[in-house]
């Protein structure tokens, strides 16, 4: 037992190491919102929460754009409250998107 407990807390380790940068993620989001692929990028906008990685209004606007080009409508107002929920002030960008 105590060697899988060493070995877990190893890996745990090394994931917070290792761990992506927020411009990793916009990386990835950036591509995932060209194939408007707005589900999958949102998953990576949870993970972001998860890591407490830091969210950018860039990330936001991203992801909004994909949700209105795949007619989101919903899924865009739902993200738009969230960032301004949590804290990230929404421009003409935004709302263009």
């Amino acid at each position: 037992h105590r060697d899988l407990h060493l070995s877990i807390r190893r890996q745990r380790q090394m994931c917070i190491e290792t761990a992506p940068t927020a411009h990793t993620f916009e990386l990835v989001i950036a591509a995932l919102a060209k194939q408007s692929q707005w589900r999958r990028a949102l998953h990576l906008l949870d993970l972001m929460d998860t890591l407490s990685v830091q969210k950018s209004l860039w990330t936001y606007n991203t992801i909004i754009a994909a949700c209105g080009r795949s007619k989101e409508v919903g899924m865009a107002k739902s993200l738009l409250g969230r960032m301004k929920k949590e804290g990230t002030r929404p421009t003409i960008v935004t709302y263009n998107s």
